[in-house]
Formats: structure tokens, C-alpha cells, sequence
């Protein structure tokens, strides 16, 4: 690599640049490459990795990376082994972000580009691009009228119950996956 782009390879690190390199090849090569999408996710719960678990900065570093790196669900029970053998106990922030990365895949897979937490429950804002249709959209509201209300043009407004907002965050998702 030239000057610039070790630079570069310093400033995103190795894997984001590894990422965007094949990425750029497929295009090259005229394949189809999907646009990748992250949710934006704010729900008000601890989720984080504490000092206390894992004293060293650059270790806790790279575990964030390892967990925003996580592509498929079965990764997680994986982790979550290799993190009680070498950590302990996983401590309840944590566990939090570790419930909100399948909570992120699916929303990735139904091109939700925020869910965002609000008194009452959820809104969710789709990509133009989400495999869930209009008339999917007004058949779950149909069949749910008191848990889900359309706002127009890509939200749609979810009431839950705030009890245990990761778990309904992903109940919310399961449901809108069942109207694909």
C-alpha cells in the first residue's frame, strides 16, 4: 500500500478498508452490490461493555468491534461463551448490547433506518428500499389496529408495552417480518 492509503487503512482500520476494497472490486466487475444500511437504534437502556469487565481499553475496543462486526445471529451465542469463559458473569449492559444486535440485523434485513424509542412504544422509519409493501404495512395495521398506526410517507408508530423495551423492540421486528 502507498502512503495514503495505509493512512487511510490506519484511520477506518483494516477490516472497514478490506470491506470497502471488495466492495468496490464487485462493482468493478459489475456485480450487484446491495448498499449496506445500519440502523440507527435509541433505546433507553444500558448497553455497554463496563471498565469493570474489561479493564483494558483496547481490548473493550476491539470486543465493540467485534460486536458491530456481527453479521449473523448464531455469531452471538459464540461470543457470549467466549466472553463468560474469559470475563465471567456477563453483566446486565452488556447483556443489553448484546440483545440489541439481533434487534439491528433484523431491522437491517427489513431496511428499518431508525427505531426510536418514544412514551408508549416504538417508531420505525423505513428505507425506500424495505421488502415490506404498502399493502403489507396496512394488512399488519388492519390485523393490529391498537399496536401499530401508519405515519405517512416511511414511519410507522408502534405501542407496546415498556415493560422490557429490547424484548419488544424485537417482537415488533419478528411481527413486521411475518408481513414479507
Amino acid at each position: 500500500l502507498g502512503a495514503a492509503q495505509s493512512g487511510f487503512v490506519e484511520e477506518i482500520g483494516y477490516e472497514l478498508y478490506t470491506k470497502l476494497l471488495n466492495r468496490t472490486l464487485r462493482k468493478m466487475k459489475g456485480e450487484a452490490v446491495e448498499d449496506e444500511m445500519d440502523a440507527e437504534i435509541k433505546i433507553p437502556v444500558p448497553a455497554f461493555i463496563p471498565e469493570e469487565y474489561v479493564a483494558d481499553s483496547t481490548l473493550r475496543m476491539g470486543l465493540y468491534k467485534r460486536l458491530a462486526n456481527i453479521e449473523k445471529e448464531e455469531e452471538i451465542p459464540l461470543l457470549k461463551q467466549e466472553l463468560e469463559d474469559r470475563f465471567g458473569k456477563i453483566p446486565p449492559p452488556l447483556q443489553s448490547l448484546l440483545q440489541i444486535i439481533p434487534i439491528r440485523l433484523l431491522a437491517q434485513h427489513l431496511k428499518i433506518t431508525e427505531i426510536h424509542h418514544q412514551k408508549g412504544g416504538f417508531v420505525l422509519k423505513f428505507h425506500s428500499t424495505t421488502p415490506l409493501t404498502p399493502e403489507a404495512l396496512v394488512a399488519l395495521i388492519q390485523k393490529n389496529p391498537r399496536e401499530f398506526q401508519l405515519k405517512p410517507p416511511d414511519k410507522l408508530i408502534c405501542r407496546t408495552a415498556q415493560i422490557d423495551l429490547l424484548q419488544e423492540a424485537w417482537n415488533t421486528l419478528k411481527t413486521l417480518s411475518n408481513f414479507i
